[in-house]
């Protein structure tokens, strides 16, 4: 074999210790956690996906990987090295620069907010967890442990929120405070409008969407009855 095939074959061979060292850290913390069922309902990963990376068949991601650690309640760096252990080859290349404290999870709500007609709140199941950078949450304007996501349903919001858009809220925003868009409860539904507030203490709901909804209004009177569970700070939809 010449040095050059040699040298292409590293990268790989690197991948594949650090694909197996991390699998066997994963299956000993899953197994200490309560096992492979019980993590892949608290982080909402799928059992197959758990089972291929503890095997070493490949290394999970950094998202994934976050999520694990916070299922089982360890320190994601836990499963690349020990303390007194040097990082394996091939660790900076795949995580760069991971310091759990750089990260806050938030829970993914089993909850739909509606950007059409309205969704009951709900909340049955264990929340995913998802890790973002706590300095990248805060240069949103986001309060991050009191950031939830929640998922979007409906086209009232259109083109700005889409069907299927994962939100991310900040719960310590409990008023109207701009003319930003928000997630309401009112009569037991959660909506997510753009929200107007009057001279006259009244509010008016505003669907982006315009041509098919038209804005309303909440009364002075009834204003009580609406619940601000947070300003939209952040939206992302798959491709």
């Amino acid at each position: 074999m010449s040095s050059a095939q040699s040298k292409n074959l590293q990268p790989q061979t690197e991948t594949n210790l650090l694909a197996k060292k991390v699998g066997a850290r994963l299956d000993k913390a899953i197994t200490a956690a309560g096992g492979v069922s019980y993590v892949a309902e608290i982080s909402g990963i799928a059992g197959s996906s758990l089972y291929r990376w503890i095997s070493g068949a490949s290394a999970p991601p950094l998202q994934q990987l976050l999520a694990i650690a916070q299922a089982c309640k360890v320190n994601v760096t836990d499963f690349l090295y020990d303390d007194n252990e040097i990082p394996p080859p091939g660790s900076q290349r795949a995580y760069p620069d991971i310091e759990p404290s750089d990260f806050t999870f938030i829970p993914r709500l089993d909850v739909e907010a509606s950007a059409g007609n309205g969704r009951l709140a709900s909340q049955h199941e264990p929340p995913q967890m998802l890790g973002f950078r706590t300095d990248w949450l805060r240069r949103l304007g986001i309060t991050p442990n009191r950031a939830q996501a929640l998922t979007a349903v409906g086209d009232s919001m259109e083109p700005t929120i889409r069907d299927g858009d994962l939100l991310l809220v900040d719960r310590s925003v409990t008023q109207i405070i701009d003319n930003g868009i928000y997630v309401l409860t009112l009569g037991g539904l959660v909506i997510v409008k753009r929200v107007q507030m009057r001279r006259d203490h009244s509010l008016l709901l505003i669907s982006d969407n315009r041509e098919r909804y038209e804005p309303e209004t909440v009364p002075p009177g009834e204003v009580d009855t609406l619940t601000v569970e947070g300003r939209v700070r952040w939206f992302g939809r798959s491709l």
